[in-house]
């Protein structure tokens, strides 16, 4: 202990763990957590847990001799950090047994805690039982228990808002339009909050599916970068560097689908060339135009001999013509002629109906015979205008109707001597338009092929700019993967000073004699241990995964980086850490810890162990927690599912 007192004030000395401006404080961390039975002021308190700043420690009562049974497993660890991690913004604190457990028996159920962002308390406060249903919701304020029945609540959007802002404010590039801080602040709470189930088997290693945090698996290159994005190995030019590289990559990719597609044509147009018996051989352009000045050529003299059979004359068009005049003519005649039948039978009709006028004589006066009868009748008189006016018309009638007759008889012969004219005019006007249409259809054909052809020399060209543009992305990629490895290189010094820090965690933790190294290749930053050291595999992993954890939060206090000095570690001995590591693992913290006087640690450290920690850190305030499975009250929710 002496020897690491001493090498704890020896890094003081060198590289300083004297919290730098601004740093007094961890970014984020929890200060209180409650789970209650329902949000009101008669809410039975399930559970209440305080914590610190510093080393904080969820342990579980150790077996007795006379115990047969395991009293430390399946009491509510885990799910107390997963708890936490739900009250940071994780989606979900459980697996789907595990909520469907609690939705249950607990359907008015919250965690509630109290949360500083940036020295900014917030109550914030979760449903556990309908989380599909109840209100997630946060507010700033100091007592935990406002959230029982307060009705001031802030959208639980706006709390995330404030971590992530708090959170990669610093980071550079981070307010970009295409990121999404929500999601790069979980990505980072799953780094400071590894899930149990990775076993510390990998620095990029973070969220295990079975899990169901809600937050996906990013890819161990995305991992890295956002680790040294934390840890600050990777600066402002760098970082502009990978971006205009992804829009590279991002175009490459465009260009590549581009040219598919285009290609795809080229060879639909190839296909359909070749089957009208176009080859297209290795000089393409040369028997493209070749090809086409043929299709003009015919286009052309199918145009031609189109207009002459428009222009060829047809006998039977002025016979038609002629006789259609001709009817019509007997047809107008007929018409006046029907209509002056029509008059002179109205003027018939009109003086038959008249009454008699002056222009009468008495035939009695007339006759000079003595029995003449019609002195005897005494009929009275004869008027002669009358009757010789309806004689006149009757005989015009007569005229007109003969006339008539006549002209009906000569236009039926007429009209069947044009219907006549008018079907062999259609036979042959129908024959010339089959002639016309199928000139037409092979106009449409050598049209269509020299579309296509016109087509096909458009892909060709677009072909060769797009080869034109992927030469020149190729370059400009192979530029930006110098460019990036030449920044890195210059980088170095940062890189070493970080080494720094990641050399002395590690002694302490796995050996003293171990030494690490950090390098940065094409899959960012990789961590070495020295290959002689004694012992390998998974506790050499875990013990790995730990410094690296720590040597960024230690390196965040002391300034360098934007590491938000909070760290959650569930049950570290269970991913095959050996003992004494483990127990030395409690001596470093409670150490760092107690460089500071009690609230003013810089960071915050929460570990649940099974494995009994040693006696120097057993009791308060390092202890927060001690559960166990002897009876309800030693469960984190005081009951049995």
């Amino acid at each position: 202990m002496n020897l690491m007192i001493q090498l704890l004030f020896d890094l003081q000395e060198n590289l300083s763990i004297i919290p730098a401006v601004k740093r007094s404080e961890p970014v984020v961390w929890i200060e209180h957590l409650a789970i209650v039975d329902s949000l009101n002021d008669r809410a039975e308190i399930i559970r209440e847990v305080s914590f610190r700043r510093g080393l904080n420690i969820i342990r579980t009562e150790q077996r007795l001799p006379s115990e047969k049974n395991s009293i430390g497993h399946d009491v509510g660890k885990t799910l107390l950090t997963r708890f936490i991690r739900y009250l940071l913004g994780e989606q979900f604190y459980g697996n789907r047994a595990v909520r469907n457990a609690l939705y249950y028996s607990m359907k008015d159920a919250y965690v509630i805690g109290r949360i500083f962002v940036n020295g900014t308390s917030w109550i914030v406060a979760r449903p556990i039982g309908q989380i599909d249903t109840q209100k997630h919701f946060a507010f700033q304020g100091d007592d935990w228990k406002e959230a029982l029945t307060s009705q001031e609540h802030s959208k639980f959007s706006l709390y995330i808002d404030a971590i992530a802002d708090a959170i990669l404010s610093n980071i550079i590039n981070v307010n970009h339009s295409r990121v999404n801080k929500k999601n790069q602040w979980l990505n980072i709470l799953a780094w400071l909050t590894r899930d149990q189930k990775c076993a510390l088997r990998s620095i990029t290693d973070w969220r295990h599916p079975a899990t169901e945090s809600g937050t996906g698996q990013i890819q161990q290159k995305e991992a890295n970068y956002l680790i040294r994005l934390v840890i600050d190995i990777l600066d402002t030019e760098e970082q502009e560097a990978i971006f205009e590289h992804k829009k590279l990559l991002q175009k490459k990719r465009e260009l590549v689908s581009k040219n598919d597609s285009l290609q795809r044509n080229l060879n639909a147009l190839h296909v359909f060339l070749n089957g009208s018996h176009f080859e297209v051989n290795q000089d393409k352009q040369l028997v493209i135009n070749k090809h086409k000045n043929d299709i003009l050529k015919k286009i052309a003299g199918y145009k031609r001999l189109r207009q002459d059979y428009n222009r060829v004359p047809i006998p039977e068009e002025k016979q038609y013509t002629d006789k259609k005049s001709h009817v019509d003519r007997i047809d107008g005649q007929l018409t006046q002629l029907k209509n002056n039948l029509k008059y002179q039978q109205g003027l018939l009709d009109q003086r038959q109906a008249a009454t008699d006028n002056q222009h009468y004589v008495t035939i009695k006066e007339l006759c000079t015979h003595e029995d003449c009868p019609f002195k005897k009748n005494n009929v009275s008189a004869i008027d002669y205008e009358k009757e010789y006016k309806i004689k006149e018309y009757k005989e015009e009638i007569e005229r007109i109707e003969n006339d008539i007759a006549k002209l009906i008889s000569q236009y039926d012969q007429e009209k069947r001597e044009l219907a006549d004219i008018k079907s062999l005019l259609l036979r042959k006007r129908k024959d010339i338009q089959k002639r016309i249409n199928g000139i037409n259809g092979a106009i449409s054909r050598f049209s269509i092929q020299k579309k296509q052809i016109e087509q096909y020399e458009e892909y060709l060209d677009e072909q060769i700019e797009l080869n034109n543009e992927l030469k020149s992305n190729s370059q400009q990629i192979d530029e930006s993967n110098n460019k990036q490895l030449r920044i890195r290189e210059e980088y170095n010094e940062r890189k070493r000073k970080y080494e720094t820090y990641l050399e002395f965690v590690t002694q302490h933790l796995m050996n003293e004699n171990d030494h690490s190294k950090i390098t940065i290749d094409g899959n960012g930053l990789q961590v070495d241990v020295d290959k002689n050291r004694a012992g390998s595999g998974e506790a050499s992993n875990s013990g790995m995964v730990l410094s690296f954890d720590w040597a960024a939060c230690i390196a965040g206090i002391g300034g360098l980086g934007y590491h938000p000095r909070f760290l959650i570690h569930d049950s570290p001995r269970e991913a095959d850490r050996e003992h004494e590591a483990y127990q030395q693992l409690f001596y470093f913290v409670r150490q760092l810890d107690s460089m500071f006087s009690e609230n003013t640690q810089p960071f915050q450290y929460i570990i649940t162990t099974t494995t009994q920690p040693p006696n120097l850190v057993l009791d308060a305030p390092y202890v927060r927690v001690t559960l166990h499975s002897r009876d309800i009250n030693g469960l984190l929710l005081r009951r049995f599912f």
